[in-house]
């Protein structure tokens, strides 16, 4: 499964903003005129992952004809390996995909939430989230690098009497921060499921000194 995540930011805002206020929308490639009556953003792949509004109107962005929010780790002026990593999430044609959005998702954006799209095989599912707020325990950051091995000694250190040795992802491939990402804790006797995260008042770093980790108490799996 790939999962892209769109961080909150202005300009995602400024996208679904723009999309709701369309009175027609796009018609990709001239081949979905059915979509022009259809509310929707377009989700892209050519020098890069990204999305942009849907209305037929252009917005336009600071440094470009379109505004456009590109998917973390998928931006062709930040990310040195992007070309790389689009083909591994979505193979190598471009293609630019219709993504029908609705009030209440707009709503959530605009009110700060970020957006995500998940690959696993030919489906498809999409949504917002809001960072890290549901998690149910915090402490502070350190600045270690943030790998399964530095939560793997969290967890040990707050629950020594699970005899806790490995942790590994759970239905993702990589650890995504500002989102609940699933692990599986293997101890003694059980295996546990559990929640973890960053906390942090930056979305584009993080090892900072304010920086939280947040984690959920680990569950046995049945």
């Amino acid at each position: 499964m790939v999962q892209l995540i769109f961080e909150p930011t202005e300009d995602l805002k400024q996208i679904f903003k723009h999309t709701k206020e369309a009175k027609e929308w796009s018609n990709p490639y001239g081949l979905m005129p059915e979509m022009t009556t259809e509310m929707h953003i377009d989700f892209v792949k050519d020098s890069g992952i990204y999305i942009m509004s849907g209305n037929k109107e252009t917005l336009p962005g600071e440094n470009s004809t379109n505004m456009i929010a590109y998917a973390k780790e998928h931006n062709p002026q930040k990310d040195e390996d992007y070309y790389d990593n689009a083909i591994d999430a979505v193979g190598g044609d471009d293609f630019c995909e219709p993504l029908p959005v609705d009030d209440e998702m707009i709503n959530q954006i605009l009110e700060g939430a970020g957006f995500f799209i998940r690959i696993n095989g030919e489906k498809w599912s999409y949504g917002t989230f809001t960072p890290t707020a549901h998690m149910a325990q915090s402490c502070k950051w350190n600045g270690m690098t943030k790998n399964l091995k530095n939560f793997l000694k969290w967890f040990q250190d707050n629950y020594p009497e699970l005899g806790l040795t490995e942790i590994r992802m759970r239905g993702a491939d990589r650890f995504t921060p500002y989102m609940l990402n699933n692990v599986t804790l293997t101890g003694d006797n059980e295996e546990y499921e559990a929640e973890i995260g960053i906390r942090t008042n930056t979305l584009h770093q993080t090892g900072e000194e304010d920086d939280e980790i947040v984690w959920t108490d680990p569950r046995v799996i049945a």
